[in-house]
C-alpha cells in the first residue's frame, strides 16, 4: 500500500510508483489520486463497518461519490 506522496513539488505518480523496489501485482492507494492518473487504478468500493463516519451537509455530498474521492489513509484518526 502506497499510504501518501510527501514533497515540496509536484511529482509525477507513475515516477514515484517505478521506483517501487519490490515486487507487486496491485499497489493500493492511500489516497486519491490526481485526475490524470485516476484511468492507471479501478477504484473499490470501501466497505469499512464501522471504522469510520462521515458527517456532511449540503449538495456537493453527491460529487463525492460521483469523483469517487477517497479520505487519505494517514488522514484518519
Amino acid at each position: 500500500m502506497l499510504k501518501s506522496i510527501i514533497c515540496k513539488d509536484k511529482v509525477s505518480l507513475k515516477d514515484v510508483i517505478a521506483r517501487i523496489d519490490m515486487e507487486y501485482e496491485n499497489l493500493v492507494l492511500g489516497f486519491t489520486p490526481c485526475k490524470e492518473y485516476e484511468d492507471m487504478f479501478e477504484s473499490r468500493i470501501y466497505d469499512g463497518a464501522d471504522d469510520y463516519r462521515l458527517f456532511y451537509r449540503g449538495e456537493n455530498l453527491k460529487s463525492i461519490e460521483e469523483e469517487k474521492l477517497y479520505f487519505p489513509e494517514l488522514s484518519h484518526a
